[in-house]
């Protein structure tokens, strides 16, 4: 009965020795899972990062109103939008803005509201945190969506030409493109 005691022990002490190479073995996959997971990470990353460093003007954008002209804010990413825009998607971009810690003295918001001192109280508290100009409407146009007629917000990075580069047209619950998009800025800053 020992042996049979000795034989149950020694297939036991093979099968937990298996059991151990094995999960050891599973272990080493996950983690090679897991590398490759983070690379293809990084890699989808860059490639949207490129992505959006290469976007040219979106096609169906009339940019008459972005063209020619220097413009005096220069080195500084700036941020338009006018109060007859959606008022989320305006919160959305101040917000990414807000997290991405470009800094306040990189960024100039130039709103286009109605001249009225509630605006004007409108635009100092939601605007406290960045410099701002209210521009009237017929100083500087928006671009057009040429399917829609709407103007639309953007953000543009002004070089130290004073011409603007680096487009980028916001979309709502987009915040993904516009962190991506002010980081590739924030990169332009430094």
């Amino acid at each position: 009965m020992s042996i049979k005691n000795n034989h149950w022990i020694l297939g036991l002490n093979i099968c937990i020795i298996a059991l151990i190479l094995f999960g050891a073995y599973k272990q080493a996959q996950i983690k090679e899972c897991t590398l490759q997971l983070s690379l293809l990470q990084e890699q989808s990353r860059e490639n949207l990062k490129r992505l959006i460093n290469h976007m040219s003007v979106n096609v169906g954008v009339s940019i008459d109103s972005l063209e020619g002209g220097l413009h005096p804010y220069k080195n500084k990413l700036i941020y338009r939008f006018s109060e007859d825009m959606c008022d989320e998607c305006i919160n959305e971009d101040i917000k990414a803005l807000m997290r991405s810690n470009i800094g306040k003295d990189n960024v100039f918001m130039l709103p286009t509201y109605h001249l009225s001192r509630s605006n004007a109280i409108l635009l100092n508290n939601k605007l406290a945190h960045f410099s701002h100009e209210n521009i009237l409407f017929y100083k500087w146009r928006f671009p057009i969506h040429r399917e829609t007629g709407l103007e639309l917000r953007y953000f543009a990075f002004v070089n130290s030409t004073g011409n603007m580069t680096s487009v980028f047209f916001p979309i709502k619950n987009g915040e993904l493109f516009t962190d991506l998009y002010l980081e590739l800025i924030k990169e332009k800053l430094k």
